[in-house]
């Protein structure tokens, strides 16, 4: 199976993907070049502060404010649906860089959801009722916070030439 893209392949994929970005476009990519990059940034403000993401703590947050199902939310009628559309676009633009399966006839996903706990930040208005495990008998298993997921291709070893 192959599964080493070459700069070209990348760099077009890349191309592909800022042309369909309107809003923001340099700081998402930069965004995007920061979490895919080795460092494993304890949180956004460290992110923001990646050599790969050249902007700064606000523009992080307004590159990410801009992808939020809040958006869908506000949106109405035919906006909304071209919202949905765009998405999907970003999607399976990105998609072409996974590879396809050879040993089966279907993609194998891994999905991880890890709660964080965020009881006092009262400004979070998108905080809601998340996981948190109790070892106290008769306690609900659920805490003030947001949810975070990760997606992943399994069973492909992906390298870049």
């Amino acid at each position: 199976m192959r599964t080493i893209l070459t700069e070209a392949e990348i760099q077009k994929i890349r191309g592909e993907l800022y042309s369909q970005i309107k809003k923001y476009p340099d700081m998402t990519m930069d965004l995007l070049d920061a979490l895919c990059s080795k460092n494993h940034e304890p949180s956004v403000a460290h992110l923001s502060l990646n050599p790969k993401f050249r902007g700064n703590y606000s523009s992080m947050y307004k590159v990410i404010g801009k992808f939020s199902a809040k958006e869908e939310e506000e949106a109405e009628g035919e906006t909304a649906n071209l919202v949905k559309v765009k998405k999907i676009e970003y999607l399976e633009t990105i998609a072409k860089a996974v590879p396809r399966p050879e040993q089966r006839p279907f993609y194998l996903f891994g999905i991880d959801c890890t709660s964080k706990e965020r009881q006092y930040a009262k400004t979070l208005a998108d905080r809601g009722m998340v996981y948190k495990p109790t070892q106290i008998k008769g306690n609900k298993p659920i805490t003030i916070g947001h949810n975070y997921s990760m997606l992943a291709v399994l069973g492909v070893a992906t390298g870049y030439v």
